[in-house]
């Protein structure tokens, strides 16, 4: 039963590849550099340029610049208040204003953008080489700038040098976000990297590894657009697909011993866990969430196996000889849990209290420390490499456009003094938050899966039984601290993303419990399960990155912004009805265009009403602005409309609809909509038989149902008694 439930995660996972997008591209980048170049820092594998029949040139960066074919190119990004600053905080131009009463200066740089910079009393100001004073004198004449780089002191100067005689070098300026394939990054000691904890690239990487081995071995052009796309989806697959696979066969382990080893209950409770939550959603992409969710139970696995071993038996005193080992294994999975994302550390602490107050061993704290302690020195390794300093995080030097504009703890977790009117204001954004990501149509855990509902259930009844109590305050913490933190944190909606997927890891902890409660509920539990399988299996098979709300290719007029207003937001849109149905039943997203062409014609309508223009004129604007969406393009809009609120016009697809490859920071950069890769750079296995139809999901239907009934049928799949269950078990 375990190998045919793997079997099925595993296919099931595979079966899907959903595109590019800025988190799984810097993971990729950092596992293509330490594969192939065996260093960490993505400088080589963050600018692809498309040259013919669909290759790229990679352009090296360095020092936070690059050059190609002759031009020299200065890579810069903005902070949360949209002002620009240079990666690696030098900016060359001519001194055009001396301001000694706000003390600042303005730079004109070569393609005549104005820079304004503050001087502190502590800024080193040179002339030809030699201390000077700041005067208006000094305007007209050549300034290079060296900015701090803390991220309270941005936008002002560290170093001024003035030169006289000599023009600016002419380069170009241009944004991280409209140049490199992601902008989830982090630049320190003159070189790019993620801005994410290093955990799944660690583990990505041996995936890669069979991938490049066997793509050298066939000769394969690695910098071709298929090869790239092929190639991350086989190593999310051979990673993060297979390591969800294991912690579906865990899960189903755990939940035997939680329901009295009834197999049918347990099955039931894996399956709805498996496929009817966010985990099967990011278990299709190179994301962290289920791996450290998978290693959050692996380590609690461990920790409850030992609790249940007794060392006064004989027989079993073997077994106990072996629990330091699956003490130091715990351990491990703790701490690699909190390297793939540093704000788990805390639930090292959580795991380790339930050590001390359930196992009666009186070293074992020390046996669990000691494999945290490995993940806990490679970090250390990695951010001296990296960083030049063990004691840091990739988040202290990551883009400064996710500092929250509040004044925030670490520039990202609020607290009631990021707002101006104290803390009933910050209780109040709390409640939101939490409301949002438990019941918002679109960042709601139990509106995506309902079925977590019975893990409640399923909870208070493990509170109830002396049997099981220390476990369920194990999970009620886990779940307390992941709330906890979502609540405080300024990017608690997760850009594009489905669910709320910052409280996956906190997942298999209510879903656990469920299992009990399929045993005693079986129909309530079964028909919530079949609505969460439902809802989820259309979110992966349509677009696990969901934009609504999200930039001009998510947004509608005259609803709030996901990035202004991210409670309200989550509450004004619902992409089951409004993105994944019409897509999967329709191949286009008719609501949401047809929306946004009503507001551009009333805009357009009311500014023609003013100036006595005829009605047949806006007629003949509402025929073309349809034209243009039936079309895909825009006569009418100068950007492309794949840069507008209406993108999803250029969209015409039932299933795998994200546009955005993997070697691309945005939609339609390097091929235009409706182009062979554009709409193969999402795609799953079936498509390869029926392209962009909901056909494509038949072939994994068959085999999801050839591997469930046997299941179901085979020996061990009835109800097996054992001794001593507790008396909330079986029935």
């Amino acid at each position: 039963m375990e190998w045919l439930l793997f079997v099925l995660a595993f296919v099931a996972f595979g079966y899907f590849h959903q595109g590019g997008g800025w988190n799984q591209n810097g993971r990729f980048a950092m596992v293509r550099a330490m594969v192939e170049e065996r260093r960490f820092a993505i400088d080589s594998y963050m600018i692809y340029i498309n040259t013919t029949q669909g290759r790229f040139d990679r352009v090296p960066i360095n020092n936070g610049m690059f050059s190609y074919k002759g031009r020299d190119t200065v890579l810069v990004w903005n902070d949360a208040a949209g002002k620009i600053f240079p990666v690696n905080n030098v900016f060359e131009g001519l001194l055009t204003d001396v301001d000694l009463t706000n003390h600042t200066i303005r730079l004109r740089l070569s393609n005549r953008r104005d820079f304004t910079v503050g001087i502190t009393a502590d800024t080193e100001i040179l002339r030809d080489g030699r201390p000077a004073k700041l005067e208006r004198a000094l305007e007209g004449m050549t300034a290079r700038i060296e900015l701090r780089t803390e991220p309270e002191r941005r936008g002002r100067a560290r170093r001024v040098e003035l030169v006289s005689g000599a023009a600016p070098r002419d380069v170009n300026y241009e944004h991280v976000d409209n140049r490199s394939a992601t902008g989830d990054v982090a630049f320190a000691l003159g070189h790019f990297h993620p801005n994410k904890a290093p955990g799944t690239s660690f583990v990505t990487a041996l995936g890669y590894l069979v991938v490049y081995a066997g793509g050298r071995l066939i000769g394969t052009d690695f910098e071709s657009w298929w090869s790239l796309t092929r190639n991350a989806w086989l190593t999310t697959a051979l990673s993060v697909g297979l390591l969800s696979a294991l912690g579906c066969v865990l899960f189903f382990r755990l939940s035997l011993q939680f329901c009295g080893e009834r197999r049918v209950p347990a099955l039931l409770s894996t399956l709805s866990f498996a496929f009817g939550t966010m985990y099967f959603t990011y278990a299709t992409m190179l994301f962290e969430h289920n791996i450290i969710a998978v290693a959050l139970l692996a380590s609690f696995a461990l920790l409850y196996k030992v609790k249940k071993l007794n060392p006064e038996d004989a027989a079993e005193r073997p077994a106990w000889r072996g629990a330091a080992t699956a003490l130091i294994l715990a351990g491990f999975c703790a701490g690699y849990a909190a390297i793939t994302n540093y704000i788990v550390a805390p639930v090292i602490v959580i795991l380790l209290l339930y050590l001390i107050a359930s196992l009666r061993q009186r070293l074992g704290w020390l046996w669990f420390g000691a494999g945290a302690l490995i993940p806990f020195l490679a970090i250390c390794a990695y951010n001296q490499i990296c960083f030049g300093t063990p004691f840091t995080t990739n988040y202290a030097h990551q883009n400064p456009m996710f500092f929250s504009e509040e004044k925030a703890l670490l520039g990202v977790f609020l607290t009631p003094q990021s707002f101006s009117a104290g803390a009933w204001e910050y209780l109040a954004n709390v409640a939101g938050v939490l409301a949002a990501v438990l019941v918002s149509p679109s960042r709601g855990l139990f509106f995506s899966a309902p079925v977590l509902l019975v893990g409640v259930v399923g909870l208070f009844w493990m509170l109830r039984d002396d049997c099981y109590r220390a476990e369920a305050w194990l999970m009620l913490s886990i779940l307390g601290f992941f709330f906890l933190f979502i609540a405080h944190f300024n990017g608690w909606h997760g850009g594009w993303a489905s669910g709320p997927r910052y409280l996956l890891p906190a997942i298999p902890f209510l879903a656990l419990p469920m299992a009990p409660m399929f045993a005693r509920f079986t129909k309530a539990s079964c028909t919530l399960a079949a609505v969460s399988i439902a809802i989820t299996v259309l979110t992966v098979a349509v677009d696990a990155m969901e934009p609504l709300g999200l930039d001009a290719q998510g947004f509608v007029y005259g609803r709030p912004s996901m990035s202004k207003e991210p409670v309200r937001a989550s509450f004004a849109y619902n992409p089951v009805t409004e993105y994944f149905l019409p897509f999967f039943l329709t191949g286009r997203d008719d609501p949401i265009v047809r929306q946004n062409i009503e507001a551009i014609l009333s805009h357009q309508e009311q500014l023609w009403i003013q100036q006595g223009i005829a009605p047949d004129a806006r007629q003949r604007l509402r025929l073309q602005l349809i034209s243009d969406t039936e079309r895909g393009e825009s006569q009418l809009i100068s950007r492309p409309l794949g840069l507008t609120p209406l993108a999803l016009a250029t969209i015409r697809s039932h299933v795998s609809v994200n546009p955005m490859g993997i070697y691309e920071g945005s939609w339609y950069r390097e091929f235009p909509a409706r182009s062979l890769q554009a709409e193969w750079n999402a795609f799953n296995a079936g498509e390869f038989l029926f392209p962009k139809s909901p056909a494509s999901l038949l072939l994994l239907l068959i085999t999801a149902a050839g591997l469930i009934v046997p299941m179901f049928r085979g020996p061990g799949a009835t109800y097996r008694s054992t001794a001593g269950q507790p008396r909330w078990g079986p029935i």
